[in-house]
């Protein structure tokens, strides 16, 4: 055996091969001086962002190699708390704007403030809530606990222990409605005590909003879609809730405003905001394409909300309820020429999507395999899918079996439902594009499938590619067609010495090739690193 190390751009990239090394033929040496077109690398923002009571939205974007804080007002963006790296998660305390800090991509946060690091001990937060009262409710990361603090008196209240993860909550001032696992519960602020809601639904009951005291959330207990559900707290254990709104998709993120439900329908994996006025129940669509990843009105005229497209990288915008239209106040969209279709196959279950460039031939096919097998893929903005695409290769991405917002029914299916349904697309793909090479790509938990699916069914695909790959278990996967992992060294998911020794130890000869970076975690944050990755795929694409 022999490994090889070279350094790229300060980042390590370790080479393992198994038999003899590759000769440099004509071949190799073309694609190893391939040139790279690369799209602009816009900024991006993060999920969170934090509305003050001065109207102040405050937020976190990437620019380049790091994340750090910015301030929306008066039309105007600006620095804040300049000289901090890696801040995410905007919270409010007696100082003022705070915020996580994350510097190695480990999603190892702590709080910029001296104070709350002190009352938590220094131990590792998850996330942080800002209320209304600005009071702060932080879920921990490595403790199934949640805790009230109070910024004013500095002290910290045990609210809730013993769930799994906590999937969202909203307050006014007198409770707390935290949506945690499959349950609701309501912290009252009075008595100190925590009580369910909602307990005779069945399921996840995600998304909840106070208006006053009348809760809304979604839950698709007796129906296939999540629909919207409401119940008036004041009164949690004599009234069940009642479903109130519905639609042939799965609807999330119900907020009402006057005499309007404002909420997000999934739609083929596209998140469109949408409202609908109760008394007359007519409805509209604001956002007709992309992602929707969360929204909040930020006045009586403008809703904020995060938004991602194939030419919008991650963005924070402003919806102009009035005028009908949108600003981005984070970022810029990309000027490229991508396309995306949605696509059936009678050879498979799912439905996928397309992308393509539509002014350059194609060099191959790559079958894309999304992170998250409850999760789905959307046509939105990736940096390393359009820069693939923007060098001649085009993406399948089927929303396999498993993936959310096709019912939960569909939802329900199992992992071999999945690689069943995959193997099908490859089939698709070798009869649609028989002249074209074809590839499989997978990223964090779509590596699962995608070993399985080339265990017996590799025939016909030149190369694979996982990009911080989550290990299979209960399977000893052989490397039988070319081979490239990318690897974050500080992974908090995959465990980087544990990943590295199995794939060292896999056998793959030559087929194999183990890049990482040793300032990254579960995902590119640097911008020169995911540069760099896009050159080794293509050219091992390239080679093979």
């Amino acid at each position: 055996m022999r490994i090889h190390i070279r350094l790229i751009l300060a980042v390590f990239v370790i080479e393992v091969f198994f038999t003899s090394c590759l000769s440099f033929s004509g071949k190799i040496k073309e694609c190893d001086s391939l040139q790279v077109n690369y799209l602009l690398a816009s900024s991006e923002a993060a999920d969170k962002y934090l509305i003050t009571s001065d109207d102040r939205i405050v937020f976190s974007v990437n620019e380049s190699d790091y994340f750090k804080l910015k301030v929306f007002i008066a039309g105007k963006v600006s620095d804040a708390l300049p000289g901090n790296e890696n801040v995410f998660n905007p919270f409010h305390t007696d100082e003022g704007i705070c915020a996580l800090q994350d510097f190695e991509g480990d999603e190892a946060f702590i709080p910029l403030n001296g104070h709350l690091r002190n009352a938590l001990a220094d131990r590792i937060v998850r996330n942080i809530f800002t209320l209304s009262s600005e009071k702060l409710v932080i879920e921990m990361k490595n403790e199934k606990v949640l805790f009230l603090y109070d910024p004013t008196l500095k002290n910290l209240k045990t609210i809730m222990t013993g769930f799994g993860k906590i999937n969202g909550l909203a307050a006014n001032d007198n409770c707390i409605v935290i949506s945690s696992d499959n349950n609701l519960n309501l912290y009252d602020y009075n008595s100190g005590r925590l009580f369910p809601v909602a307990g005779n639904l069945v399921g996840e009951k995600l998304n909840p909003f106070l208006s006053g005291t009348s809760l809304f959330f979604v839950n698709n207990d007796v129906s296939e879609y999540y629909s919207v559900y409401t119940l008036d707290i004041s009164n949690t254990l004599e009234i069940k809730p009642a479903e109130i709104f519905s639609r042939p998709h799965d609807i999330r993120m119900p907020k009402v405003k006057g005499d309007n439900l404002y909420y997000v329908e999934i739609i083929n994996s596209e998140y469109l905001l949408k409202r609908t006025n109760f008394s007359t129940k007519e409805s509209e669509t604001l956002i007709s394409e992309g992602v929707v990843y969360n929204f909040d009105f930020y006045n009586d005229t403008l809703i904020s909300y995060i938004y991602s497209d194939l030419n919008t990288p991650k963005s924070l915008c402003l919806y102009n309820t009035l005028k009908k239209s949108s600003l981005n106040i984070s970022g810029t969209s990309v000027t490229q020429n991508i396309g995306a279709s949605f696509i059936q196959s009678s050879g498979a279950v799912s439905g996928a999507w397309y992308l393509a460039d539509t002014l350059k031939p194609v060099k191959g096919i790559i079958l894309y395999i999304h992170p998250g097998f409850h999760s789905d893929f959307s046509p939105r903005w990736d940096y390393l899918l359009m820069n693939l695409c923007a060098n001649g290769y085009s993406i399948l991405a089927p929303n396999y079996p498993g993936s959310c917002g096709f019912g939960k029914s569909f939802t329900s299916l199992s992992e071999e439902d999945a690689v069943s349904d995959l193997i099908g697309w490859k089939e698709y793909i070798q009869q649609e594009y028989k002249d074209k090479p074809v590839y499989c790509l997978s990223a964090s938990s779509g590596n699962m499938l995608m070993e399985r699916l080339l265990t017996d069914n590799y025939k016909g695909v030149r190369a694979g590619i996982s990009l911080f790959g989550v290990p299979g278990s209960d399977y000893d996967y052989k490397c039988k067609i070319p081979s490239l992992y990318i690897l974050g060294e500080n992974d908090p998911v995959v465990n980087y010495n544990a990943r590295y020794s199995r794939l060292a130890s896999m056998q793959g000869g030559n087929k194999l090739k183990l890049i990482s970076y040793s300032d990254e975690g579960h995902w590119f944050r640097k911008k020169k690193n995911s540069g760099d990755a896009i050159g080794e795929i293509l050219r091992f694409f390239c080679r093979n």
